[in-house]
């Protein structure tokens, strides 16, 4: 009798071990497909073209992407991590207003300093 509670008492110490890591390569590949589909919004012609997108954590303080650009598909992938793995919280600064550069939205303050580094 006591053999079969410590076979059961294993069993299931590593089912849950197999479940918690399960569910973090889950979380991590959710967040791969999230940050792939954020950065792929990431296109321009011209600086008009771009815009500040708040995701909330853990996908940044502010994202660049197309005005254009989708985010609906973002937004479903973000609300099913959120339901799924919880939120988390972090305080953030203004993002600084995106320009377009070599195609790609970034942020200004970043052209400034690679311009005059300081």
């Amino acid at each position: 009798m006591k053999m079969r509670i410590s076979i059961f008492a294993v069993a299931l110490i590593i089912f849950n071990s197999c479940f918690a890591f399960c569910q973090a390569d889950d979380k991590n590949i959710l967040e791969q497909e999230i940050s792939s589909s954020i950065k792929s919004g990431n296109y321009c012609d011209t600086t008009q073209d771009c815009k500040i997108v708040f995701f909330g954590c853990p996908f940044g303080c502010g994202s660049y992407v197309n005005k254009d650009f989708n985010l609906q598909p973002i937004r479903d992938k973000i609300k099913e991590y959120l339901e799924k793995f919880g939120a988390c919280d972090y305080n953030c600064f203004k993002p600084s207003e995106p320009e377009c550069v070599n195609n790609k939205c970034v942020s200004s303050e970043e052209l400034t300093y690679a311009i005059h580094p300081g």
